[in-house]
């Protein structure tokens, strides 16, 4: 995995629109190489297939719910929205606040 590492993410980054983007398809593809390795017949054929892996989960990020899924930048998403009912905001501030400290203990 050290070894096609980069060469994994920069041609996932060729093919997607952001580097996160292409570093998870290429952690998704070296999981699927690592599970079907006893199907790979010859090892000298190992980078061609692992490319031939990251393009398929690139491909499926770019076309299935990940292609429709709204994203923001952290900071941004604090922002959305506007309740203008009392108990909806104090709602709303309890589930940020909620969702904030999870993301702080990854």
């Amino acid at each position: 995995m050290r070894r096609f590492q980069d060469q994994a993410v920069g041609y996932g980054a060729s093919l997607l629109p952001d580097f996160d983007s292409a570093r998870d398809a290429a952690q998704e593809a070296f999981l699927e190489a690592y599970r079907t390795l006893p199907s790979l017949r010859h090892t000298a054929a190992f980078p061609g297939w692992l490319r031939l892996l990251v393009r398929k989960h690139c491909d499926r990020r770019t076309r299935g719910a990940d292609a429709r899924a709204r994203t923001v930048p952290l900071e941004n998403a604090w922002n959305v929205g506007d309740a203008t009912d009392l108990s909806a905001r104090l709602i709303e501030v309890e589930t940020r606040r909620c969702v904030h400290a999870a993301v702080l203990l990854f």
